[in-house]
Protein backbone atom coordinates (compact mmCIF):
# COMPACT_ATOMS: atom_id res chain seq x y z
CA UNK A 1 0.00 0.00 0.00
CA UNK A 2 2.72 2.82 0.88
CA UNK A 3 4.37 2.73 -2.15
CA UNK A 4 5.35 5.36 -4.51
CA UNK A 5 3.74 3.07 -7.92
CA UNK A 6 0.42 2.90 -5.64
CA UNK A 7 -0.95 5.72 -7.56
CA UNK A 8 -4.28 5.93 -5.48
CA UNK A 9 -6.60 6.88 -8.66
CA UNK A 10 -5.12 4.70 -10.45
CA UNK A 11 -5.50 1.60 -7.95
CA UNK A 12 -9.05 2.31 -7.52
CA UNK A 13 -10.05 2.85 -11.31
CA UNK A 14 -7.96 -0.46 -12.47
CA UNK A 15 -9.42 -2.29 -9.45
CA UNK A 16 -13.19 -1.38 -10.74
CA UNK A 17 -11.84 -2.29 -14.47
CA UNK A 18 -10.47 -5.26 -13.40
CA UNK A 19 -14.03 -6.35 -11.31
CA UNK A 20 -16.09 -5.76 -14.07
CA UNK A 21 -13.68 -7.08 -17.24
CA UNK A 22 -11.28 -9.78 -16.03
CA UNK A 23 -8.15 -9.86 -14.90
CA UNK A 24 -6.51 -9.17 -18.13
CA UNK A 25 -2.74 -6.61 -18.73
CA UNK A 26 -5.06 -4.31 -21.07
CA UNK A 27 -7.87 -3.95 -18.74
CA UNK A 28 -5.73 -2.95 -15.96
CA UNK A 29 -4.59 0.29 -19.11
CA UNK A 30 -8.34 1.37 -19.11
CA UNK A 31 -7.91 4.42 -16.72
CA UNK A 32 -5.02 5.78 -18.74
CA UNK A 33 -6.51 5.19 -21.61
CA UNK A 34 -9.69 7.11 -20.70
CA UNK A 35 -8.08 10.00 -19.24
CA UNK A 36 -6.81 10.79 -22.76
CA UNK A 37 -10.01 12.66 -24.08
CA UNK A 38 -10.47 14.69 -21.23
CA UNK A 39 -6.33 15.52 -21.93
CA UNK A 40 -7.30 16.54 -25.63
CA UNK A 41 -10.25 18.62 -24.61
CA UNK A 42 -8.69 20.78 -22.08
CA UNK A 43 -5.43 20.69 -24.38
CA UNK A 44 -7.24 22.06 -27.20
CA UNK A 45 -9.13 24.57 -25.26
CA UNK A 46 -5.66 25.90 -23.73
CA UNK A 47 -3.90 25.84 -27.36
CA UNK A 48 -7.08 27.66 -28.96
CA UNK A 49 -6.64 30.93 -26.93
CA UNK A 50 -3.36 30.82 -28.62
CA UNK A 51 -3.27 34.24 -30.67
CA UNK A 52 -0.43 33.50 -33.16
CA UNK A 53 -1.46 30.87 -35.56
CA UNK A 54 2.20 29.29 -35.82
CA UNK A 55 2.39 29.06 -31.89
CA UNK A 56 -0.97 27.95 -31.74
CA UNK A 57 0.00 25.03 -34.52
CA UNK A 58 3.62 24.18 -32.77
CA UNK A 59 1.92 24.06 -29.52
CA UNK A 60 -0.66 21.09 -31.27
CA UNK A 61 2.15 19.38 -32.63
CA UNK A 62 4.28 19.18 -29.47
CA UNK A 63 1.56 18.15 -26.67
CA UNK A 64 0.04 15.72 -29.27
CA UNK A 65 2.62 14.12 -31.12
CA UNK A 66 5.59 14.04 -28.73
CA UNK A 67 5.43 10.04 -27.90
CA UNK A 68 6.91 10.66 -24.32
CA UNK A 69 4.15 12.45 -22.93
CA UNK A 70 1.08 10.92 -24.87
CA UNK A 71 2.84 7.09 -24.07
CA UNK A 72 1.48 8.12 -20.77
CA UNK A 73 -1.91 7.55 -21.44
CA UNK A 74 -1.00 3.41 -22.38
CA UNK A 75 0.64 2.75 -19.50
CA UNK A 76 -1.16 1.33 -16.26
CA UNK A 77 0.24 4.02 -14.04
CA UNK A 78 -1.64 7.30 -12.85
CA UNK A 79 0.54 9.97 -14.90
CA UNK A 80 -2.22 9.99 -17.94
CA UNK A 81 -4.83 10.52 -15.23
CA UNK A 82 -2.42 13.11 -13.90
CA UNK A 83 -1.77 15.41 -17.22
CA UNK A 84 -5.31 14.90 -17.68
CA UNK A 85 -6.45 16.69 -14.37
CA UNK A 86 -3.66 19.40 -14.59
CA UNK A 87 -4.51 20.85 -17.87
CA UNK A 88 -7.96 20.92 -16.36
CA UNK A 89 -6.73 22.61 -13.58
CA UNK A 90 -5.02 25.56 -15.67
CA UNK A 91 -8.02 26.00 -17.62
CA UNK A 92 -10.12 26.83 -14.84
CA UNK A 93 -7.58 29.00 -12.99
CA UNK A 94 -7.30 30.66 -16.47
CA UNK A 95 -10.75 31.28 -17.17
CA UNK A 96 -11.33 32.74 -13.89
CA UNK A 97 -8.55 35.19 -14.20
CA UNK A 98 -10.35 36.48 -16.91
CA UNK A 99 -13.91 35.93 -16.00
CA UNK A 100 -13.65 35.27 -11.87
CA UNK A 101 -17.15 32.79 -10.63
CA UNK A 102 -16.23 30.54 -7.32
CA UNK A 103 -17.75 27.87 -9.36
CA UNK A 104 -14.54 27.56 -11.45
CA UNK A 105 -12.78 27.75 -8.32
CA UNK A 106 -14.40 25.27 -7.35
CA UNK A 107 -14.00 23.43 -10.23
CA UNK A 108 -9.97 23.83 -9.71
CA UNK A 109 -10.29 22.39 -6.71
CA UNK A 110 -12.31 19.23 -7.56
CA UNK A 111 -9.67 18.90 -10.97
CA UNK A 112 -6.55 19.73 -8.61
CA UNK A 113 -7.87 16.82 -5.69
CA UNK A 114 -8.22 14.36 -9.25
CA UNK A 115 -4.62 15.57 -10.03
CA UNK A 116 -3.33 15.05 -6.58
CA UNK A 117 -4.93 11.40 -6.60
CA UNK A 118 -3.72 10.45 -9.68
CA UNK A 119 0.02 10.86 -8.60
CA UNK A 120 1.27 12.95 -5.48
CA UNK A 121 4.67 13.93 -7.35
CA UNK A 122 2.73 16.81 -9.21
CA UNK A 123 2.48 18.52 -5.23
CA UNK A 124 4.46 21.36 -5.61
CA UNK A 125 2.85 22.79 -8.59
CA UNK A 126 -0.52 21.92 -7.73
CA UNK A 127 -0.07 23.85 -4.00
CA UNK A 128 1.18 27.02 -6.61
CA UNK A 129 -2.05 26.92 -8.41
CA UNK A 130 -4.48 26.64 -5.31
CA UNK A 131 -2.94 29.41 -3.83
CA UNK A 132 -3.12 31.21 -6.88
CA UNK A 133 -6.96 30.13 -7.63
CA UNK A 134 -7.32 31.34 -3.89
CA UNK A 135 -5.82 34.83 -4.51
CA UNK A 136 -8.33 35.51 -7.18
CA UNK A 137 -11.33 34.57 -4.88
CA UNK A 138 -9.83 36.92 -2.13
CA UNK A 139 -9.79 39.76 -4.79
CA UNK A 140 -13.30 39.60 -5.19
CA UNK A 141 -15.85 41.86 -3.44
CA UNK A 142 -18.18 38.83 -2.03
CA UNK A 143 -19.00 37.65 1.51
CA UNK A 144 -16.47 36.68 3.54
CA UNK A 145 -17.48 33.52 4.63
CA UNK A 146 -17.77 32.26 1.03
CA UNK A 147 -14.06 33.32 1.03
CA UNK A 148 -13.17 31.02 3.74
CA UNK A 149 -15.36 28.26 2.52
CA UNK A 150 -13.41 27.79 -0.57
CA UNK A 151 -10.00 28.66 1.17
CA UNK A 152 -11.15 25.34 3.10
CA UNK A 153 -12.38 23.61 0.69
CA UNK A 154 -8.91 24.04 -0.87
CA UNK A 155 -7.00 21.79 2.09
CA UNK A 156 -8.42 19.10 1.44
CA UNK A 157 -6.35 18.24 -2.06
CA UNK A 158 -3.53 19.87 -0.44
CA UNK A 159 -3.80 18.22 2.93
CA UNK A 160 -4.04 15.10 1.78
CA UNK A 161 -1.54 14.94 -0.56
CA UNK A 162 0.99 16.46 2.19
CA UNK A 163 -0.50 14.14 4.27
CA UNK A 164 0.18 10.90 2.04
CA UNK A 165 3.56 12.48 0.77
CA UNK A 166 5.31 12.48 4.52
CA UNK A 167 3.74 8.62 4.68
CA UNK A 168 5.24 7.59 1.47
CA UNK A 169 8.85 9.44 2.97
CA UNK A 170 8.27 7.72 6.24
CA UNK A 171 8.07 4.42 4.32
CA UNK A 172 11.13 5.77 2.01
CA UNK A 173 8.72 5.47 -1.37
CA UNK A 174 7.82 9.24 -1.39
CA UNK A 175 9.37 9.06 -5.40
CA UNK A 176 12.52 7.62 -6.80
CA UNK A 177 15.06 9.70 -7.17
CA UNK A 178 18.67 10.43 -6.55
CA UNK A 179 21.12 11.94 -4.21
CA UNK A 180 23.94 13.95 -6.79
CA UNK A 181 21.64 17.19 -8.13
CA UNK A 182 19.41 17.98 -10.25
CA UNK A 183 21.59 18.26 -13.35
CA UNK A 184 22.88 14.72 -12.97
CA UNK A 185 19.23 13.00 -11.77
CA UNK A 186 16.48 14.62 -12.69
CA UNK A 187 17.67 16.48 -16.29
CA UNK A 188 19.81 13.59 -17.38
CA UNK A 189 16.99 11.08 -16.93
CA UNK A 190 14.17 13.40 -18.11
CA UNK A 191 16.10 13.78 -21.38
CA UNK A 192 16.57 9.76 -21.48
CA UNK A 193 13.15 9.49 -21.14
CA UNK A 194 11.78 12.32 -23.77
CA UNK A 195 14.31 12.40 -26.31
CA UNK A 196 18.00 9.86 -26.26
CA UNK A 197 20.21 8.95 -24.17
CA UNK A 198 22.94 9.85 -26.86
CA UNK A 199 21.62 13.74 -26.54
CA UNK A 200 23.39 16.15 -23.56
CA UNK A 201 21.39 17.54 -21.27
CA UNK A 202 22.49 20.90 -22.65
CA UNK A 203 19.19 20.43 -24.93
CA UNK A 204 17.30 21.71 -21.91
CA UNK A 205 19.65 24.19 -20.61
CA UNK A 206 21.02 25.48 -23.54
CA UNK A 207 17.28 26.63 -24.82
CA UNK A 208 16.15 27.38 -20.96
CA UNK A 209 19.17 29.94 -20.53
CA UNK A 210 18.31 31.83 -23.45
CA UNK A 211 14.61 31.98 -22.73
CA UNK A 212 15.38 33.42 -19.32
CA UNK A 213 17.76 36.02 -20.56
CA UNK A 214 14.76 37.09 -22.82
CA UNK A 215 12.75 37.41 -19.95
CA UNK A 216 15.36 39.84 -18.60
CA UNK A 217 15.17 41.65 -21.72
CA UNK A 218 11.20 42.25 -22.07
CA UNK A 219 11.73 43.62 -17.87
CA UNK A 220 8.25 41.99 -17.39
CA UNK A 221 8.78 43.74 -13.13
CA UNK A 222 8.24 47.34 -15.43
CA UNK A 223 4.74 46.37 -15.16
CA UNK A 224 3.92 44.46 -12.00
CA UNK A 225 0.60 46.15 -11.28
CA UNK A 226 -1.03 44.79 -14.90
CA UNK A 227 0.00 40.81 -13.98
CA UNK A 228 -0.74 38.58 -16.87
CA UNK A 229 -1.00 34.66 -17.06
CA UNK A 230 2.51 34.96 -18.86
CA UNK A 231 4.45 36.19 -15.92
CA UNK A 232 2.22 33.92 -13.07
CA UNK A 233 3.38 31.21 -15.51
CA UNK A 234 6.93 31.95 -15.36
CA UNK A 235 7.07 32.68 -11.67
CA UNK A 236 5.38 29.73 -10.86
CA UNK A 237 7.83 27.29 -13.15
CA UNK A 238 10.52 28.88 -11.60
CA UNK A 239 9.03 28.27 -8.05
CA UNK A 240 8.81 24.53 -8.32
CA UNK A 241 12.31 24.27 -10.10
CA UNK A 242 13.71 25.90 -7.05
CA UNK A 243 11.48 23.20 -4.38
CA UNK A 244 14.10 20.29 -5.64
CA UNK A 245 17.43 22.45 -4.45
CA UNK A 246 16.15 23.75 -1.91
CA UNK A 247 13.68 20.66 -0.23
CA UNK A 248 17.31 19.09 -1.42
CA UNK A 249 19.13 21.05 0.95
CA UNK A 250 16.48 21.50 4.22
CA UNK A 251 14.59 18.34 4.49
CA UNK A 252 17.00 15.98 2.09
CA UNK A 253 14.32 15.49 -0.70
CA UNK A 254 15.63 13.37 -3.63
CA UNK A 255 16.08 14.95 -6.82
CA UNK A 256 13.04 13.02 -8.98
CA UNK A 257 14.30 10.74 -11.74
CA UNK A 258 12.31 11.06 -15.23
CA UNK A 259 8.53 10.22 -14.79
CA UNK A 260 8.23 11.58 -11.37
CA UNK A 261 9.01 14.81 -13.51
CA UNK A 262 6.77 14.33 -16.23
CA UNK A 263 4.37 17.00 -15.06
CA UNK A 264 7.17 19.81 -14.81
CA UNK A 265 8.08 19.17 -18.11
CA UNK A 266 4.45 20.02 -19.43
CA UNK A 267 4.15 23.08 -17.49
CA UNK A 268 7.75 24.39 -18.37
CA UNK A 269 6.15 23.72 -21.96
CA UNK A 270 3.15 25.51 -21.49
CA UNK A 271 4.16 27.77 -19.44
CA UNK A 272 6.88 28.71 -22.42
CA UNK A 273 3.73 29.06 -24.95
CA UNK A 274 1.59 30.92 -22.77
CA UNK A 275 4.78 33.70 -22.44
CA UNK A 276 5.87 33.53 -26.31
CA UNK A 277 2.01 34.07 -27.39
CA UNK A 278 2.32 37.28 -24.84
CA UNK A 279 4.87 38.66 -26.42
CA UNK A 280 3.24 38.04 -29.71
CA UNK A 281 0.06 40.19 -28.28
CA UNK A 282 2.28 43.12 -27.50
CA UNK A 283 4.04 43.19 -30.98
CA UNK A 284 7.18 41.68 -30.15
CA UNK A 285 6.75 39.23 -33.22
CA UNK A 286 10.32 38.92 -33.44
CA UNK A 287 11.24 37.67 -29.96
CA UNK A 288 8.77 35.32 -30.06
CA UNK A 289 9.17 33.78 -33.13
CA UNK A 290 12.79 33.04 -32.38
CA UNK A 291 12.50 31.63 -29.80
CA UNK A 292 9.97 29.10 -30.49
CA UNK A 293 12.50 27.19 -31.79
CA UNK A 294 13.58 26.22 -28.35
CA UNK A 295 10.27 24.13 -28.27
CA UNK A 296 11.94 20.92 -30.58
CA UNK A 297 10.78 18.26 -28.41
CA UNK A 298 8.67 16.56 -31.58
CA UNK A 299 10.98 16.81 -33.98
CA UNK A 300 14.01 15.66 -31.91
CA UNK A 301 11.87 12.74 -30.70
CA UNK A 302 11.24 11.26 -33.96
CA UNK A 303 15.12 11.92 -35.05
CA UNK A 304 15.53 9.26 -32.66
CA UNK A 305 12.91 6.82 -32.50
CA UNK A 306 9.16 5.54 -33.82
CA UNK A 307 6.29 5.78 -32.23
CA UNK A 308 6.61 2.15 -32.12
CA UNK A 309 8.95 2.29 -29.50
CA UNK A 310 8.11 2.68 -25.82
CA UNK A 311 10.32 5.50 -23.54
CA UNK A 312 10.70 3.33 -20.81
CA UNK A 313 12.33 0.20 -22.15
CA UNK A 314 13.72 -0.36 -18.33
CA UNK A 315 10.13 -1.47 -17.47
CA UNK A 316 10.17 -4.49 -19.26
CA UNK A 317 12.71 -5.47 -17.02
CA UNK A 318 9.39 -5.49 -14.43
CA UNK A 319 7.26 -7.49 -16.51
CA UNK A 320 7.34 -11.18 -15.54
CA UNK A 321 6.72 -13.68 -18.28
CA UNK A 322 3.83 -16.04 -16.87
CA UNK A 323 6.28 -19.43 -17.51
CA UNK A 324 8.25 -17.73 -14.35
CA UNK A 325 5.00 -17.94 -12.51
CA UNK A 326 4.29 -21.74 -13.87
CA UNK A 327 7.50 -22.99 -13.78
CA UNK A 328 7.72 -21.79 -10.18
CA UNK A 329 4.40 -23.52 -9.46
CA UNK A 330 5.67 -26.80 -11.24
CA UNK A 331 8.71 -27.00 -8.53
CA UNK A 332 6.68 -25.69 -5.72
CA UNK A 333 8.94 -22.66 -4.37
CA UNK A 334 8.68 -22.56 -1.21
CA UNK A 335 10.05 -18.93 -1.12
CA UNK A 336 10.46 -16.24 -3.73
CA UNK A 337 12.12 -12.64 -3.63
CA UNK A 338 13.37 -9.54 -5.15
CA UNK A 339 13.56 -6.14 -6.49
CA UNK A 340 10.56 -3.75 -5.10
CA UNK A 341 9.88 -2.64 -8.85
CA UNK A 342 8.78 -6.72 -9.48
CA UNK A 343 6.61 -6.97 -6.76
CA UNK A 344 3.18 -5.18 -8.87
CA UNK A 345 3.90 -7.11 -11.66
CA UNK A 346 3.93 -10.53 -9.05
CA UNK A 347 1.17 -9.13 -7.31
CA UNK A 348 -0.72 -8.99 -10.42
CA UNK A 349 0.11 -12.78 -11.57
CA UNK A 350 -1.11 -13.91 -8.63
CA UNK A 351 -4.37 -12.61 -9.00
CA UNK A 352 -4.33 -14.41 -12.59
CA UNK A 353 -2.65 -17.76 -11.29
CA UNK A 354 -5.15 -17.57 -8.29
CA UNK A 355 -2.42 -16.88 -5.37
CA UNK A 356 -1.12 -20.94 -5.54
CA UNK A 357 2.77 -19.62 -4.64
CA UNK A 358 4.55 -17.83 -1.48
CA UNK A 359 4.00 -14.16 -0.88
CA UNK A 360 6.83 -12.35 -2.82
CA UNK A 361 9.38 -10.87 -0.88
CA UNK A 362 11.23 -7.65 -1.10
CA UNK A 363 14.26 -9.12 0.06
CA UNK A 364 18.05 -8.89 -0.47
CA UNK A 365 18.55 -12.28 1.66
CA UNK A 366 20.69 -15.43 -0.19
CA UNK A 367 18.65 -17.91 1.34
CA UNK A 368 15.71 -17.64 -0.74
CA UNK A 369 14.88 -20.61 -2.98
CA UNK A 370 14.01 -18.47 -6.29
CA UNK A 371 14.78 -14.61 -6.93
CA UNK A 372 14.11 -12.29 -9.83
CA UNK A 373 16.86 -9.92 -10.64
CA UNK A 374 18.01 -7.81 -13.99
CA UNK A 375 20.98 -8.45 -15.92
CA UNK A 376 23.27 -5.99 -13.99
CA UNK A 377 22.91 -7.30 -10.78
CA UNK A 378 22.98 -10.93 -11.96
CA UNK A 379 27.08 -10.71 -10.66
CA UNK A 380 26.34 -9.77 -7.24
CA UNK A 381 24.01 -13.11 -7.36
CA UNK A 382 26.64 -15.33 -9.23
CA UNK A 383 27.90 -17.24 -6.19
CA UNK A 384 25.13 -18.50 -4.42
CA UNK A 385 22.40 -18.95 -7.38
CA UNK A 386 22.12 -20.53 -10.86
CA UNK A 387 20.30 -18.91 -13.69
CA UNK A 388 17.18 -20.89 -14.63
CA UNK A 389 15.57 -18.68 -17.33
CA UNK A 390 15.50 -15.26 -18.73
CA UNK A 391 13.91 -12.45 -20.78
CA UNK A 392 14.67 -10.22 -23.59
CA UNK A 393 14.41 -7.21 -21.43
CA UNK A 394 17.40 -9.14 -19.14
CA UNK A 395 14.72 -9.80 -16.32
CA UNK A 396 16.54 -13.35 -14.81
CA UNK A 397 14.99 -16.27 -12.95
CA UNK A 398 17.26 -17.55 -10.24
CA UNK A 399 17.69 -20.53 -8.26
CA UNK A 400 19.86 -21.18 -5.12
CA UNK A 401 22.51 -23.67 -5.55
CA UNK A 402 22.07 -26.24 -3.39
Amino acid sequence: FWSANNHLLNSFLAFLSVSALGNEEWVLRLGSLLAFPLYAFFGFRLMRNIQSSPLRWWALLLFFSTHGIIEFFGYARGYGLMLSFLLASIWFLRAAYLEYHNRKIVYLIVFSFLTLLSNVSALPLMCLIVISALYLSWQQQQDFRLKLGLSLLSTLPIGFALWWSLQLKKHQQLYYGGQNGFRSDSLESLKDMVLSPKLSVDIFLAPAALFLIAILIAKPWQNYQKAHMAHWAIVTFLLISAFYPIGHWLINLKYPFDRALIYWLVFALMAKFIWLDYQYQLGRKSLAFFLSWTLVFPLLYFSQTSLSTASFKSWGQEQIPNRFYQHLNTVHAESLGGSYLQAPQWNFLEQKFDATLPAFQISKSPYLDYRLCEKNDWPQWREDYQRVDSTEASLYLLQRKQ
